[in-house]
């Protein structure tokens, strides 16, 4: 499958960090069920299985492919007003181009398998999924699949059997909306995850953005790398070689609080095997800073959205129908007939701004409001 490069500008995306925390993605050659299991600090024993998904007598699971679809999907949601209740729209050739993959019939093919593999591969969390910063642990067994929802639009060319896809649509999984909506999210970078050729750079710079977020270097002896990121089953020799071959893409990329400016698999001090270590360089404030600033942003306007969304709805039904004419001046003038269900929802709030702007001036319908 043909990739292209995608530019360099800084895609900062926000993802569900109870993802982040475990390696749920694999690499192509696993084809099998996993569990990870460790303890916490209170001593409670938290577990993260991957069941694999039965599709026409094949079994599949949760890869790097998945993974960066994943985020491309947390790009749009993010960017697609952060919405709780209603799906999310999408077409085949966008994702392709986030992706950054060559538009092809192989690359549709593609995408839509790793579609079906997040809408059908169950994830389930013990004693583990958090949906807030309160360190409030849910002790309960939560199965999920990553979409909660998916419909793929298909519309066959005359004369063709090449599928094309128009938009589709999709639902990330309730509590993962809501992990969202709490901010209990890290800072990821879109634009240098997309761009990796080989499954395990992907796993493994997932890894290190985690564990570099608040410290300078790390290095772990590979055996116990393998178990942490659920690749045990793998060969060790064959295990070394992938990771010191991922050691040379992850080399100078930027993570989200600095760059990795030393990565090398070394031999162990007591000649007993391999370790991974690694060191971060740079401005180690400066993805943060953007960050947060950008979340304040989204936040200020997710909090107005809902407040001009309740006024509208206390208005009387008559002054709610001069809303509704007025949006479609907002849709001709500002969004250039533009009518997707996106453009026309921002038209309805920009025309709900200007009517409470102008009742505001003058006072009208305030006391029937209020009185309400």
């Amino acid at each position: 499958m043909e990739t292209r490069q995608n530019d360099r500008k800084l895609f900062l995306i926000r993802a569900d960090i109870n993802f982040e925390k475990w390696s749920v993605f694999t690499t192509r050659r696993q084809g099998s069920g996993r569990t990870l299991q460790r303890t916490n600090s209170q001593g409670l024993i938290q577990t993260v299985h991957v069941s694999p998904w039965v599709d026409n007598g094949k079994q599949y699971t949760l890869t790097a492919s998945e993974c960066k679809l994943m985020y491309v999907l947390y790009n749009i949601w993010q960017n697609a007003s952060c919405a709780l209740d209603k799906p999310i729209f999408f077409s085949f050739k966008q994702l392709a181009d986030e992706l950054g993959l060559k538009w092809s019939g192989e690359a549709s093919k593609h995408i839509k398998r790793w579609l079906l593999n997040l809408r059908g591969v169950m994830i389930k969390f013990e004693n583990c999924y958090k949906i807030s910063k309160n360190d409030e642990i849910m002790k309960t067994t939560e199965m999920m699949t990553i979409i909660s929802h998916l419909k793929i639009f298909e519309r066959y060319k005359r004369n063709s059997q090449d599928p094309y896809f128009a938009y589709s649509e999709f639902q990330f999984h309730p509590l993962i909306l809501q992990s969202l909506h709490s901010n209990f999210a890290k800072p990821l970078r879109l634009d240098v995850i997309r761009n990796f050729k080989s499954d395990i750079a992907v796993i493994l710079y997932r890894w290190l953005d985690l564990m570099l977020f608040k410290q300078e270097m790390i290095e772990r002896e590979l055996k116990k790398l393998a178990k942490e990121l659920g690749l045990e089953d793998l060969r060790y020799d064959n295990f070394v070689t992938q990771v010191r071959n991922a050691a040379t893409e992850l080399a100078g990329k930027e993570l989200v609080t600095g760059k990795i400016g030393y990565c090398q698999v070394e031999p162990m001090s007591t000649g007993n095997g391999w370790k991974l270590a690694v060191k971060k360089i740079g401005n180690v404030n400066t993805g943060n800073s953007v960050w947060f600033e950008e979340q304040a942003l989204a936040e200020q306007e997710r909090i107005e959205q809902t407040e001009l969304k309740e006024y509208y709805l206390l208005l009387p039904q008559p002054e709610q129908y001069k809303i509704e004419e007025e949006s479609q001046r907002f849709i001709r003038e500002k969004y250039h007939n533009d009518t997707t269900n996106l453009t026309k929802e921002l038209a309805l709030y920009d025309a709900i701004k200007s009517y409470k702007e102008e009742g505001e001036n003058d006072g009208r319908f305030q006391a029937g409001i209020d009185d309400r």
